[in-house]
């Protein structure tokens, strides 16, 4: 058996996704570094392409029939020339399915009507309906003259009946052109005779041929694979990340590829019983809360991202050097509605933690403010014991700042029942002074330096 040192091809040309998409085909661009565990090999054992096998479980656990497992590193081998010996010779094919399997998406920009066939051909082995209905649909809308009798041959050799119609429907609906062309001579003479029996059934009959174009019926449960990996950590998991006296469960296949720093850290954690530990002291905001929402944000690109937890998270993410959930969490600062929870830790972030960004620093501070001064009653200051003091005093005086504005301009008396109700209150007995004039203290401070003087 080949040893995990052989050379083996990782996927490299999967295309740029939304972030909606799932995320795991990066996984496939840095497989040797990324802790795979599930090896397929050729005829001659040498290994071919290679996986996770957490992740091929929960979406395909097919692709696993035939895996043998070696003791050492608790490694899965599997010879595809002997579990499945008709699509051995498609490792280019291959490659592009464990791709989808990754991904939930297809590179329709790197593909050919060939590589279709051949995924057809391995999507029907494997029982995989999805790719099988979009790689058919594929090959419907890209079949021409100029490739139909390759296709035709290719897929009567393979015995894919499915593709084989949809050349048939081209051949029936296009006769002249088909049947007058040099390649229709050198087909085949079984299939030859059999496309002309056709032919001439259809033109005694006076009917058309029977054909029902592909259509996709069956999306890919993707995220729901994605989730259910999320939900089983606690029983697959084989890295626990320790944040005080709590920890979480998660994969390393998962967690690995987002950044260098958290890369270095799923590396070292072999050493240490498979644990990474949140410094508290370091990221204080971090809580297991505000942890789960991120980590299920690893898994399935979870869109829900609430607003406090984006920033309990912001300090960890920045200095994790997590780009691109970084720029997900600025997104979600400046889109997401504000909460009551959220007030204290957001204000904290606009203040403290976004001088890089100033402009989403000012947006954050002021949504945030505004809605503190509309629903003062309602926000939970017991947050202000997790926070930097002086960013809490910060946190309060600007929303009392704001409340004077209201009061002097007397606009709406609403704001004067929210300083009635809030825990920290103005002294009524000293009304704010009105614009343009002089505090008593300050005139007074102004006459004692002028009788100094004379």
């Amino acid at each position: 058996m080949a040893s995990r040192k052989q050379p083996f091809k990782a996927i490299t040309h999967l295309p740029e996704v939304s972030e909606e998409t799932v995320y795991h085909f990066r996984l496939l661009r840095l497989i040797e570094s990324s802790h795979p565990d599930v090896f397929y090999t050729d005829s001659e054992d040498k290994i071919i392409q290679c996986g996770h096998h957490c992740i091929i479980k929960a979406r395909y656990p097919q692709l696993l029939e035939g895996s043998f497992k070696k003791r050492r590193g608790n490694h899965y081998y599997i010879n595809l020339a002997k579990t499945k010996k008709a699509i051995s010779g498609h490792s280019a094919a291959f490659e592009k399915v464990m791709g989808y399997v990754y991904s939930g998406i297809v590179d329709w920009g790197n593909h050919s009507i060939d590589s279709a066939v051949e995924i057809v051909h391995i999507a029907k082995a494997y029982g995989m309906v999805h790719l099988l209905e979009a790689n058919k649909k594929f090959i419907f809308d890209n079949i021409s003259i100029e490739n139909v009798f390759q296709v035709l041959s290719y897929s009567n050799g393979l015995g894919l009946e499915e593709v084989k119609k949809i050349c048939i429907h081209f051949a029936m609906n296009n006769a002249t052109v088909f049947f007058s062309a040099k390649e229709a001579k050198s087909l085949d003479f079984d299939l030859y005779q059999e496309l002309v029996g056709i032919l001439a059934d259809l033109y005694s009959a006076g009917k058309a041929y029977q054909f029902e174009e592909p259509n996709i019926t069956e999306m890919d449960p993707i995220k729901k694979h994605y989730k259910l990996m999320y939900n089983s950590r606690d029983e697959s998991g084989d890295i626990s990340i320790v944040l005080g006296d709590k920890s979480t469960k998660g994969h390393k296949c998962i967690l690995y590829g987002h950044s260098k720093m958290l890369d270095e850290q799923i590396d070292a954690a072999d050493s240490q019983n498979n644990t990474i530990t949140v410094d508290k002291l370091k990221f204080p905001m971090v809580n297991q809360e505000a942890f789960e929402e991120i980590m299920k944000f690893f898994y399935y690109d979870f869109t829900g991202l609430e607003l406090s937890a984006v920033c309990r998270m912001y300090k960890y993410s920045m200095e994790t050097h997590l780009t691109r959930l970084t720029r997900i969490l600025e997104h979600v600062m400046t889109s997401s509605a504000t909460t009551a929870k959220a007030v204290p830790f957001a204000l904290e972030v606009s203040l403290k933690q976004l001088q890089h960004n100033q402009n989403l620093a000012k947006k954050l501070q002021e949504k945030t403010i505004i809605y503190a001064v509309r629903h003062f009653p309602d926000i939970n200051f017991s947050h202000l014991a997790e926070m930097d003091p002086i960013i809490g005093l910060t946190m309060i005086q600007s929303i009392q700042g704001i409340l004077r504005d209201y009061i002097r301009s007397d606009t709406e008396p609403y704001y004067i029942d929210i300083i009635n109700k809030a825990p920290i209150t103005l002294n009524e007995s000293s009304p704010p002074p009105r614009p343009g004039t002089k505090s008593p203290k300050k005139a007074k401070r102004k006459s004692f330096k002028k009788e100094e003087n004379l």
